[in-house]
């Protein structure tokens, strides 16, 4: 737990928004980014991750008799305790007088943020990449940072990541499901074929009266 609480952006897809909204989605996976590995196979089974300071993680691996730090790796989620907020596809419509005819004025239309998770269509939407923190609707509360290997993934765990269970087809169970979503987002480079390493964050919505009172 961070003895000073910090917000990150996260950025979510559609389907992922309505998922949290719905409560079916409480963790997510984006692929670990390690420094000081050059030349070190990934794939040894002989490694593993572990927290050794605040977001700071290392991959260790046993050496003649001790473990030995491989590379190392900075959580850009935070710590349990800290906060994500949610960045998804908006429009901002603002507000402004409307007039009659004439020019008079009838009635003052209010700023609005419209979602695209929500199922509305606009022509123009503003990319998840560019929502302004005033802008976010969700604000999460990480209540666990940990580090594996993606096919490590269990089946309550594929569940968590906000997958459907869809018994009537044979590819409806949640870890054939999430590896259909991890390689419609990631195929080209980090497929699940090539078994990263990834974040495995887990989170909760946030107290919405408490983030007010931040």
């Amino acid at each position: 737990m961070s003895d000073v609480m910090r917000e990150r952006p996260i950025l979510f897809s559609g389907p992922m928004v309505r998922a949290i909204l719905e409560g079916r989605k409480t963790q997510a996976r984006r692929v670990v980014k390690w420094t000081g590995i050059d030349g070190l196979n990934l794939s040894f089974s002989g490694l593993s991750a572990s927290n050794i300071a605040g977001t700071r993680w290392a991959l260790m691996s046993m050496g003649a008799s001790c473990w030995q730090e491989r590379g190392h790796a900075d959580c850009p989620y935070g710590v349990p305790g800290d906060r994500l907020w949610v960045r998804e596809t908006f429009y901002h419509m603002e507000g402004g007088p409307i007039r009659d005819a004439v020019g008079g004025v009838m009635d003052v239309m209010e700023d609005e943020i419209v979602y695209r998770a929500d199922g509305n269509r606009l022509l123009k939407w503003t990319p998840s990449i560019h929502m302004p923190r005033w802008a976010s609707r969700i604000t999460l509360e990480l209540t666990d940072v940990r580090v594996q290997r993606l096919q490590e993934i269990s089946h309550h765990d594929a569940l968590a990541e906000g997958v459907e269970y869809d018994v009537s087809r044979e590819d409806g169970a949640p870890l054939p499901r999430f590896r259909k979503l991890w390689d419609s987002i990631n195929a080209k480079t980090h497929p699940w074929s090539s078994n990263p390493w990834v974040w495995v964050i887990s989170f909760k919505l946030a107290n919405r009266e408490d983030e007010g009172e931040q």
